[in-house]
């Protein structure tokens, strides 16, 4: 792979006033990976202009800089090639730039060479507005694959961000998709993000994720090994309570309950109908009744019944809303049948009912009579995104 630099040319390269390397050429020599090409732009005539001073002495001046820039820059990278960018602007009209760089002929030569090249926009010299100018380049990838570095004006360290405008968008996503219960997705997003937290965020993500697709014991395992953040210390408290209850005789009907929580009504009629297998296969086991193998639900509460064991009501497949929403669940799956959109709270209050019905062990019982708040359920997803969100903002 290539590496192209693009960079502003400033007033202070490729040396200051002092004798020392510009904002350019000090970044360049901190910069970890061997450049091949380069693009500098410089834009400074109509800035002059507005001083008094002849606009075409001054750009003739800035392209001498430029070319001398373009020397300290095969002295670190021997062959570099470099373009050179003269833009007819004012350089304190971010717009206006931005609209020049597109417009350009060397710019527009570096997009149309941009496979297999990694664009890396050194925000060293040049104005605040050229800063603003390089972060719409990379927050839209007019470059193709591109990458932000950012150095202070007197040299420092060179670190590699994204810019705030595009961190503020990655992060308005990584809360939205957190909302929604789309905590896969979401981990997508922190590598671009950049965040000094991005693997401890990565690690509280995959935990949920891990509990949204049922396996609740390796979630277990990570939340028991993740350092939380002191803003979530109270919320890992209570997802490791729920995960241990998980593996007790009716505490795993939490995550099934969790999935019909949802806002499509088919996948929650699905999940209902599996909460009610899983809860009577559950009640079977906890009162000593075996039923036959692949037992369906009415057979299942026939079998309770004939041992004389109370089956209830929210529990009942045999009638009620149970078996009504039971055969509509049937319909969807092998006729195709739609679930309107007025089933959503019907389901869902079935569920609740469901969970709160089942005699379960006092331990257990007193979790499963509060499902909204359990540290999983999708009615606190909105909270636990706020609260990230604020963590990886502060």
């Amino acid at each position: 792979m290539r590496h192209r630099m693009v960079a502003f040319v400033g007033k202070q390269d490729p040396h200051r006033h002092d004798g020392t390397p510009g904002p350019i050429l000090t970044a360049a020599a901190r910069f970890p990976l061997p450049v091949t090409d380069a693009l500098l732009l410089f834009a400074e005539g109509a800035s002059d202009r507005a001083d008094g001073r002849d606009e075409a002495n001054s750009a003739g001046t800035q392209e001498l800089r430029a070319q001398e820039v373009q020397a300290g820059l095969d002295a670190l990278w021997p062959g570099v090639r470099v373009a050179l960018a003269d833009l007819r602007v004012d350089p304190s009209d971010a717009r206006a730039v931005l609209r020049a760089v597109r417009a350009h002929p060397a710019a527009q030569a570096a997009r149309a060479d941009s496979a297999g090249v990694q664009t890396h926009l050194l925000v060293a010299g040049g104005t605040p507005a050229m800063h603003k100018m390089l972060s719409a380049l990379h927050v839209t990838g007019f470059l193709g694959d591109t990458r932000g570095w950012y150095a202070p004006d007197r040299g420092g360290t060179l670190r590699e961000e994204v810019p705030l405008v595009a961190e503020a968008a990655l992060l308005a996503s990584l809360r939205t998709a957190m909302q929604v219960g789309e905590f896969r997705a979401a981990g997508l997003l922190l590598p671009e993000l950049g965040h000094p937290q991005s693997e401890v965020a990565g690690a509280l993500l995959d935990i949920l994720a891990l509990e949204q697709q049922g396996d609740t014991h390796g979630a277990l395992t990570r939340l028991q090994r993740w350092s939380a953040p002191s803003q979530l210390s109270e919320w890992r408290r209570e997802a490791v309570h729920a995960l241990v209850l998980h593996g007790k005789p009716g505490g795993g009907l939490m995550h099934l309950w969790n999935a019909t929580q949802v806002r499509s009504p088919r996948a929650s009629l699905l999940a209902y109908a599996t909460l009610l297998e899983e809860a009577l296969r559950a009640l079977c086991e906890v009162r000593g009744v075996r039923p036959v193998r692949d037992a369906s639900t009415e057979s299942m509460v026939n079998a309770l019944l004939h041992a004389r064991e109370e089956v209830p009501d929210a529990l009942n497949a045999t009638g009620g809303t149970p078996r009504r929403l039971y055969r509509l669940r049937n319909d969807a799956m092998h006729h195709a049948a739609t679930v309107e959109p007025t089933e959503l709270p019907i389901i869902q209050a079935a569920a609740t009912d469901l969970l709160c019905a089942f005699p379960a062990p006092a331990g257990t019982q007193a979790f499963l009579t509060h499902p909204h708040h359990n540290p999983f359920a999708p009615q606190r997803h909105a909270e636990l995104a706020r609260v990230v969100s604020d963590w990886l903002n502060s």
